[in-house]
């Protein structure tokens, strides 16, 4: 419900100190702002009460580890959605954006181990641009998380290929370019023609193959015009 709140509030104090992307602007901005200014501050004290929340927790963290951990996904979920919403207040103004990154820096402990906590990672992609703060774990954590889980019903039946090597690209394309996306969504499965071969090791090594012809240095994407050495063409 606060994050619901939050957003038109966010947005009607950008528009009123004219903020529509890019660089931060300075809090003297919004004097004179009459009501939005109020806004402003309310939101602050929230931001306030909201440290004091992490500061619990992060002693809980230290203290009492295992208690910690009882912490529930959607308990960590909400804590890192309104953790974003501030994050996205902190871009209007220069003051809260160097706030937030001391915060951050300040309790990357305890980032991290909300993250670890949650299972779905779509809303928490803020985070990525204070990524000096995460450990190696919890962006391999965010990562996967960010993938929908899925199960065999729902794949549906693996889109399959028979693929000539002497026509590696030329069968790879024509395969791809007359499926629809829900089709390459699915499981794959691959075998080269007159090779018995199937499975994962041969999806790999379909993958390398594609991968080194595409990028053959000996013969590129594109080629440059004799022209304008500014422009390109498709290399036929």
């Amino acid at each position: 419900e606060l994050t619901a709140f939050m957003r038109p509030v966010r947005q009607a104090i950008a528009e009123c100190v004219g903020y529509s992307g890019g660089n931060s602007v300075p809090i003297e901005e919004l004097e004179g702002a009459g009501v939005m200014k109020e806004f402003y501050f309310a939101l602050i004290e929230v931001l306030c009460k909201f440290r004091l929340l992490l500061n619990d927790m992060d002693d809980l963290l230290t203290g009492e580890p295992a208690v910690f951990r009882k912490i529930g996904h959607e308990d960590a979920q909400k804590v890192l959605l309104l953790l974003g919403e501030f994050y996205n207040l902190s871009k209007i103004f220069v003051q809260e954006k160097e706030e937030l990154s001391l915060l951050l820096q300040a309790r990357s402990a305890l980032i991290n181990a909300l993250i670890l906590c949650v299972k779905e990672g779509d809303g928490h992609l803020w985070i990525f641009n204070h990524k000096d703060i995460l450990y190696g774990e919890t962006i391999e954590h965010l990562l996967f998380a960010m993938f929908p889980d899925v199960d065999d019903e729902q794949l549906g039946e693996p889109f399959e290929m028979l693929i000539d090597r002497s026509k590696l690209l030329e069968v790879s394309y024509e395969y791809v370019g007359k499926s629809c996306s829900s089709h390459l969504k699915r499981d794959i499965l691959i075998g080269f023609k007159d090779e018995e071969a199937t499975g994962p090791g041969v999806v790999r090594e379909w993958f390398h193959l594609v991968f080194n012809e595409l990028f053959d240095t000996k013969r590129p994407l594109f080629v440059a015009c004799s022209e304008d050495s500014r422009r390109f063409f498709p290399n036929p």
